[in-house]
């Protein structure tokens, strides 16, 4: 029983590390494949930028970080906690993993992103934007039937996102769809010219 269980984790470990280098061999011919074929990638990120303008335009906002809870009694010892620590934003995230009751900001340390100027948060959105720049905001706030304690980590007036700013992310985006539409394409011919095959390890390995 003990080699056998031996054999099935050699066998396993063995597979793992095929599959592991057929992914990067995968993905660095496609990388090399078609860099030959994007030489005007800049002219390409450019154009789209332009038809898509209006999608990098943007309302007045708030990046915030947030620590959720169901009563306000709890909010506030976890507000006192913080004040007395004079809290910055690592020492807010570490707060956020302990004390949220949203399972994602736990997981996100609190990070929620940009907070919209909407109908939706009307009120909410107002009270922070007029709040302190930037920094931990000392109060509990509500929002819907939760409290809330805020990080704000900056204000940005409505605007414009320009090419400068959005180049890098469209470049990535087009090079992430061509790298997936090209591996999707030849997936089956590289496979074949790999030196294990996968299914037939398992095949001759399925007694255990």
């Amino acid at each position: 029983e003990f080699e056998k269980n031996r054999h099935r984790g050699i066998v396993l470990d063995e597979l793992e590390k095929e599959i592991l280098v057929k992914s990067i061999t995968l993905r660095t011919i496609a990388r090399e494949d078609m860099a030959k074929n994007i030489k005007d990638l800049d002219k390409k990120v450019k154009e789209f930028y332009t038809k898509n303008e209006k999608k990098y335009r943007y309302k007045r906002n708030i990046e915030v970080s947030y620590i959720y809870f169901k009563n306000e009694k709890k909010a506030k010892e976890v507000l006192s906690k913080l004040i007395k620590e004079k809290v910055d934003v690592t020492r807010f995230a570490s707060f956020a993993r302990k004390y949220s009751l949203s399972k994602k900001m736990r997981f996100n340390s609190g990070y929620f992103g940009y907070l919209l100027e909407d109908e939706k948060h009307k009120k909410f959105f107002s009270d922070l934007w007029n709040s302190k720049k930037s920094g931990f905001i000392t109060k509990v706030m509500k929002s819907n039937n939760f409290f809330i304690l805020v990080y704000v980590h900056q204000k940005r007036e409505a605007g414009v996102e320009s090419f400068e700013e959005a180049k890098d992310t469209i470049r990535t985006n087009m090079l992430t769809k061509g790298i997936r539409a090209w591996i999707n394409r030849n997936y089956r011919k590289i496979m074949k010219h790999t030196k294990v095959d996968i299914f037939d390890s398992f095949e001759d390995n399925k007694s255990f």
